[in-house]
């Protein structure tokens, strides 16, 4: 599966201060997710980019959105999902590219969360993604 991200390097979102932040389109909230009546991200100017990136006409392919964090400096501190989830299908986080995720962010200090529900299958994903960042630092 393949997913839209956009990457902001300076970041103007008062909650993050001027550090990069993504956003991953729509279809990454898990159904379940507890926020989708009250979510922030679906009003105002976050919501109008949240939109162009859900329908492709902003953002990185994956792939790219990896290579982009790959880049960024030793020890920078960066947030994932300013906007969107975890990649997945609104039900399972697609364990490999978290994983994907992960390696890119070695020497990083990225750092998201995730509405999906612990089902064992995310609950394995998001353990074996710790363990894996845990080998990194």
């Amino acid at each position: 599966m393949t997913y839209t991200v956009g990457f902001n390097i300076r970041s103007a979102n008062r909650k993050t201060g001027p550090i990069p932040v993504s956003t991953t389109e729509k279809k990454t909230c898990p159904i379940s997710c507890p926020m989708k009546a009250g979510c922030y991200a679906k009003f105002g100017p976050l919501n109008i980019h949240w939109d162009r990136l859900s329908d492709g006409r902003a953002g990185f392919r994956w792939e790219t959105f990896i290579g982009l964090v790959k880049s960024l400096p030793i020890n920078q501190l960066w947030r994932h999902n300013q906007a969107g989830d975890l990649p997945g299908d609104g039900i399972n986080i697609d364990k490999k590219s978290l994983k994907q995720l992960v390696r890119a962010n070695k020497g990083k200090k990225g750092f998201t969360y995730t509405h999906y529900l612990p089902l064992d299958s995310n609950k394995e994903a998001i353990k074996d993604s710790n363990k894996l960042s845990l080998i990194h630092i």
